[in-house]
């Protein structure tokens, strides 16, 4: 008799053990659950906004990039002509006006600074869209760098000063403030200073950066479309 007393008491300790248990592990699978949840809420809205973000880098790198080319080509050609090439005296002036374009590329990082500084990056499920994310924001401070070279190179071409320019610098050539074109237009092949300075002015290599970052920012875009649900 005390046996089965003892029994039964045994099987309901161990039954209510199992229904805590059971309760326990219900409870933990809700809250994860609704974790996941939560963060997969909080991630279409991180991958949204980087969208967003993302189109208006897009949209400055392709204004820049037009400018940018410009300003290699021009270098480009007023390295011809001092070099021999026969080009018309506007056109010498039209070259030089857009060589040294002062414009530079800031990236949109809203939503990049704030998965960084929230963990936010923890939410990205994708270790390959973490990896893309991280390297297009890579990519912004390598051009930020070529901008920071090539202010230094443009720097040196704008404090040229040549004789017979009213306004004393070539940053402001296409004013048409200019006394004697025809003396101005020779001293473009023989102002060794000038020479040396557009020489070492980075407008092709700066071009070419801004070409590859656009291409790297479209492409992040296209990536970041498939992780998005619409």
């Amino acid at each position: 008799m005390e046996k089965n007393k003892i029994g039964h008491y045994l099987k309901y300790a161990i039954g209510e053990i199992v229904l805590v248990v059971i309760g326990i592990l219900i409870a933990l699978s809700i809250n994860t659950w609704n974790q996941n949840r939560s963060n997969a809420r909080l991630e279409q809205e991180l991958l949204n906004n980087l969208l967003s973000d993302v189109n208006i880098d897009i949209y400055n790198l392709e204004k820049l990039d037009s400018i940018t080319s410009l300003a290699a080509l021009s270098k480009l050609r007023l390295m011809s002509f001092i070099n021999g090439e026969e080009i018309a005296r506007d056109s010498v002036f039209y070259y030089t006006s857009l060589i040294n374009p002062s414009d530079n590329f800031i990236p949109t990082t809203i939503t990049y600074d704030e998965m960084k500084n929230s963990d936010g990056f923890k939410v990205i499920r994708s270790s390959m869209l973490r990896r893309e994310i991280a390297k297009l924001y890579n990519n912004y401070k390598g051009l930020e760098d070529i901008d920071d070279v090539y202010k230094d190179s443009r720097e040196v071409l704008q404090l040229i000063r040549i004789e017979d320019f009213e306004t004393a610098s070539l940053s402001k050539i296409g004013s048409g403030n200019i006394r004697d074109p025809d003396k101005l237009i020779a001293q473009f092949t023989t102002n060794r200073r000038f020479i040396n300075a557009l020489e070492t002015n980075s407008a092709v290599g700066r071009n070419l950066k801004y070409k590859e970052t656009l291409e790297d920012a479209k492409r992040f875009k296209e990536i970041l479309q498939e992780f998005i649900i619409r």
